[in-house]
């Protein structure tokens, strides 16, 4: 679920940075270069800028592997109409509501303002009847 690259493409990554040198399995951001220490340069800049290079040039050479990002997941509204049920019916049947957008904030923050301009037909719980 967290994951961007499909492990061969990960794999493929982590190898070519390796032949310059780049272990992306201990890269951290406070790296710095070796190669221009005195100027105090990232080592994650160059390994970015080299597998950026790399990427491109492997892809335009339509060489193998083929070289993946991870599929985005099906989320949301998207998911709950797939499996159906209930939900989807809570769903369509405030469609309506949902539509509204920043109407509905607007309400809310005037019910915020004025707590006593929206009536309430809350039922009072037993403990809270003898209270």
């Amino acid at each position: 679920m967290n994951d961007y690259l499909p492990k061969e493409t990960l794999d493929w990554c982590k190898s070519e940075l390796a032949s310059y040198g780049i272990n992306l399995e201990s890269l951290s951001a406070a790296d710095i270069d070796p190669r221009v220490e005195e100027q105090g340069l990232r080592l994650h800049v160059r390994a970015y800028s080299h597998l950026r290079a790399i990427v491109r040039r492997h892809i335009t050479a339509g060489a193998m592997p083929q070289l993946m990002l991870c599929p985005d997941l099906e989320g949301g509204y998207a998911r709950v109409v797939g499996f159906g049920g209930a939900l989807q019916e809570i769903i369509e049947d405030n469609a309506e509501f949902v539509r509204m957008g920043r109407e509905i904030e607007d309400q809310l923050a005037a019910e915020r303002n004025e707590p006593n301009q929206f009536e309430e037909n809350e039922l009072v719980d037993d403990f809270m009847a003898d209270a």
